[in-house]
């Protein structure tokens, strides 16, 4: 066969691949045995030196799922698309691999037509085999339904198990600036182990290494010993890992925002002669689920922020209010109590030392509140003003936290509070209790400054 004249009759980038299967029917070595005028352009545009018969991996990084699809479309007969992040071509690419005509039962071709396209279209991500498709939208109708969210992501994670066959699936995120990974949901097949669930943590490290490997591709794939050896080689200890769980198969994908991976879905031992399939849905899947997840983390931070003193790490006036809210529609009488704290000397500290001085005073007097009382009873109200709302507290346990508190600040020295309290056994309105406290507190400021006029507020 004329492979020159076939690929230049196309219109679009296009190349011929020779396909060579191993003994045991995995890929072997991919070479790019012609390419079209289109093609050779697009591959020189980005610095890359191509010639007749060279190993594809001389020009980009491997991709084991690119390789299998070779294998599938060569050896198997089977017309393949995908359309994929390409880093080694700075672009997203719509790519379809056409089967030839093999020469013998370990040497098969495909023909490659490559079209790419600068941004994502949307349009393009769509043209998925309609099993696939119909996994995503159902993993859409889940998500909009009106379960926690975490739940609801968890439902999408079954779905993937039953279609997958794989023993778990999981997704973790990754903070880089703290170098944490936590998994964020996973879920078990239960007829084959739930032993399993949460049996081993993810190192940092791993996930560095991951980047590494995945470097151009979407996803990475493990289904043989084979493809086990070739991670080995970038991140052996990860490697050892899953050997060590018993794990034999593996598809990752980053979740990723931008340009950037915020976190990775993977699936562990599943039906591995569907892997073409599988890989195809984690990656749409991991696609999907990054913007859901991005978003609803977001959303979260975002209300995190609404609702928190950002100095402290208090809660602020907003959720104060949310709080007493609750509080005073509640029927049931439930015993409360309220202390209304007043940083003396912050004023002083400004002028004399700087903001900076005063912002330190600020965070010591929020440490000290939470040595004494839990973190959801705390609240930062305004520049030097501390609420403690605590809930369902009876008076004797009310009354020694008080004293401690009290015990702590005079023992601190730095810290001095004015302090006002009330406790109530439910039946007096938390607004009545609020002014009380207030009273107490500006009481006490006053003998306060009386005993040091020297740093009385002008």
């Amino acid at each position: 066969m004329d492979f020159q004249t076939l690929v230049d009759s196309s219109m679009v980038p296009c190349a011929v691949l020779s396909v060579e299967k191993t003994p045991e029917g995995a890929c072997g070595t991919i070479r790019i045995v012609r390419a079209n005028d289109s093609c050779r352009k697009i591959m020189s545009s980005c610095g890359l030196e191509f010639h007749n018969d060279m190993a594809y991996d001389e020009l980009v990084p491997r991709d084991l799922k690119f390789e299998d699809s070779c294998l599938q479309a060569a050896f198997c007969n089977r017309r393949l698309h995908a359309y994929v992040q390409s880093e080694a071509f700075g672009t997203w690419a719509d790519q379809v691999l056409v089967p030839l005509r093999p020469a013998s039962d370990v040497l098969g071709f495909c023909q490659l037509f490559f079209e790419p396209t600068k941004d994502m279209e949307p349009d393009r991500m769509a043209c998925v085999p309609m099993d696939t498709t119909a996994e995503v939208i159902r993993a859409c109708n889940t998500l909009l339904g009106q379960r926690d969210f975490v739940d609801k992501v968890g439902r999408v994670l079954e779905d993937v198990l039953e279609v997958s066959g794989a023993l778990s699936c999981r997704i973790l995120l990754v903070d880089r600036a703290k170098e944490e990974v936590t998994t964020y949901c996973e879920r078990i097949a239960e007829a084959r182990g739930a032993w399993y669930l949460g049996s081993h943590v993810v190192p940092y490290g791993f996930v560095c290494q991951w980047d590494g490997i995945i470097g151009p591709e979407n996803v990475i794939v493990v289904k043989d010993k084979r493809d086990m050896e070739r991670i080995e080689t970038r991140c052996s200890e990860w490697v050892e890992t899953m050997r060590r769980h018993g794990i034999s198969s593996i598809v990752l994908a980053p979740l990723r925002r931008g340009d950037k991976s915020f976190g990775y879905l993977y699936i562990t031992d599943f039906s591995v002669e569907r892997v073409a399939k599988i890989a195809e849905l984690v990656e749409l899947m991991a696609f999907f689920l990054a913007s859901e997840i991005s978003n609803n983390l977001l959303a979260g931070r975002l209300e995190e922020m609404g609702s928190t003193d950002l100095l402290t790490g208090l809660q602020n006036r907003n959720s104060m209010i949310r709080r007493i809210g609750q509080l005073a529609s509640n029927e049931t009488r439930t015993p409360f109590g309220v202390i209304n704290l007043d940083l003396n000397g912050l004023k002083v500290t400004n002028d004399s030392f700087g903001h900076h001085a005063g912002d330190k005073l600020l965070i010591e007097a929020a440490e000290m509140l939470r040595k004494v009382f839990y973190e959801e009873d705390l609240f930062r109200t305004g520049g030097d003003e501390f609420i403690v709302l605590s809930f369902n507290i009876d008076r004797e346990t009310f009354e020694r936290k008080l004293h401690r508190l009290q015990s702590v600040a005079q023992k601190d020295g730095a810290v001095s509070f004015a302090m006002g309290s009330c406790w109530s056994d439910g039946s007096m309105d938390v607004r009545v209790a609020f002014l009380e406290a207030d009273e107490d507190m500006y009481e006490n400021k006053r003998a306060y400054y009386q005993q040091h006029p020297s740093i009385r507020p002008a």
